[in-house]
């Protein structure tokens, strides 16, 4: 993963943008800092340009043991 100002990648690709600050609270919100993501956590982000996700370093990854569903989109 890579963060490129507030674009932030996946692989090479983006993924997003990390917002300067939060929605409702207007709180400063940092990017997540540049890492390969290890075995056992994931990159979670909401669809939503404000869902508070892994963009941004205070909520960071997800550890799998913490996934407690999976989505199916219906078509």
């Amino acid at each position: 993963m890579r963060v490129d100002g507030r674009r932030v990648l996946v692989n090479g690709k983006e993924v997003g943008q990390a917002k300067r600050f939060a929605a409702v609270t207007m709180l400063p919100l940092e990017p997540i800092e540049p890492l390969v993501i290890p075995a056992h956590y994931l990159y979670m982000q909401g669809t939503s340009p404000d869902s508070f996700d892994s963009r941004y370093r205070i909520s960071g990854l997800v550890h799998d043991r913490d996934v407690i569903a999976v989505v199916r989109p219906l078509f």
